[in-house]
């Protein structure tokens, strides 16, 4: 049906029906007998001609962090590609939990080299909340009719070719990842043999919280949500939903509650003055900040600079950090400080799992405020 009326099909404005059956394709993509580099939503986006004109929105770019994540995703259960490398690796079975979660990150690996820039590059153009751009700025519409076409053009040309060559794409993601954590085929099958099943302590930090899957051997391999969502507030200055108070606080780096005045009676706007909160609003009238209301922004860079320089590079947590920009700075599941997820945990607790989907295939009802506009 899709190819009899392609030339009837309208993506020129953002509330255009052509969206609507990009956003039917894109929640039911997964159950179509057909590979995912072939299904019916790859052929009606690449299927546009490049002079058409194109119109997207936030609620489009919401269905776009939803298919760059989703199709990878799909593609690392159905292949198989990153077991059958780590058991190359350990000569024999490699566990099967760990293999999965480790499949998981390698398709959001994928999916944040190229894909989901695209997403933060859109929403700055829309001046969307949570994402960045000059608020002084104008969105001028001259160029932004220029910007979208090209945008969604190279979104469709990447995400074809990514799918298209995915063992290639998991291959190498995998064969980097594997250096950068320092997995060492004797790591590798230390993990295999189940030595790490010997635990100190129950509570031990490199467990994760959703399966309690033991990383100590690996060191790296889970991600903590709130800590992303700290240090990723303390880079955008404390201006969206900031909660970095509370956090220091419950880390035990603030002793003493901030005599921070906050107004309580918001309401469910979406004006950006509500949504955004602004710690240069709490300085004094004068100019002059008082030290002890302030002491919790120096606290934020000060504790960052601390455990960052004892971390070894993580890409997992890399590649969540801009899963979160994609999500408009939100996690859409809820964490606590000090909870540590497996990628499988993670991306189930996100609802990129396939049982996070409704009877009728909605997804949606997760979409940030950001995107509904």
């Amino acid at each position: 049906m899709l190819r009899l009326f392609e030339d009837c099909v309208d993506l020129s404005e953002p509330d255009s029906e052509g969206w609507t059956i990009v956003g039917d394709l894109v929640s039911s993509f997964n159950q179509e007998n057909s590979s995912v580099h072939s299904n019916s939503i790859i052929w009606f986006l690449t299927s546009l001609k490049t002079e058409s004109m194109v119109g997207f929105g936030p609620k489009t770019l919401w269905h776009g962090v939803q298919h760059a994540v989703r199709s990878f995703m799909d593609m690392a259960q159905r292949n198989k590609i990153v077991q059958s490398r780590l058991d190359v690796m350990v000569s024999g079975r490699f566990p099967a939990s760990y293999a999965m979660a480790i499949a998981y990150w390698i398709a959001l690996l994928t999916a944040s080299k190229k894909l989901l820039p695209l997403i933060l590059a859109g929403g700055s153009i829309w001046h969307m909340d949570g994402f960045e751009y000059d608020p002084d700025s104008e969105v001028d519409p001259v160029v932004l009719a220029k910007q979208r076409p090209h945008i969604y053009s190279t979104w469709s040309k990447t995400l074809r070719a990514s799918l298209e060559k995915s063992d290639e794409v998991f291959n190498l993601e995998l064969d980097t990842t594997v250096e950068e954590s320092n997995w060492s085929p004797d790591i590798l099958r230390s993990l295999k043999s189940g030595k790490s099943d010997e635990r100190e302590q129950d509570d031990d930090p490199l467990c994760c919280s959703g399966c309690n899957d033991d990383y100590r051997l690996l060191k790296l391999g889970l991600v903590e949500p709130s800590w992303i969502a700290f240090t990723e507030c303390t880079k955008f200055q404390h201006r969206y939903n900031c909660t970095c108070q509370e956090f220091l606080q419950r880390q035990g780096q603030l002793h003493e509650p901030p005599r921070v005045e906050r107004d309580d009676s918001r309401d469910d706007s979406d004006s950006e003055d509500e949504m955004f909160h602004d710690a240069e609003s709490q300085r004094g009238s004068d100019g002059e900040s008082d030290s002890d209301d302030q002491s919790w922004l120096l606290e934020c860079d000060r504790y960052i600079r601390e455990i960052e320089n004892k971390d070894t590079k993580d890409p997992f947590q890399e590649a969540a950090s801009v899963l979160y920009r994609s999500q408009a700075r939100l996690w859409l599941g809820d964490y606590e400080p000090g909870q540590r997820f497996c990628g499988t945990c993670f991306l189930r607790n996100e609802g990129y799992m396939n049982d996070s989907v409704t009877d009728n295939d909605d997804f949606w009802s997760s979409m940030p405020m950001s995107f509904s506009n």
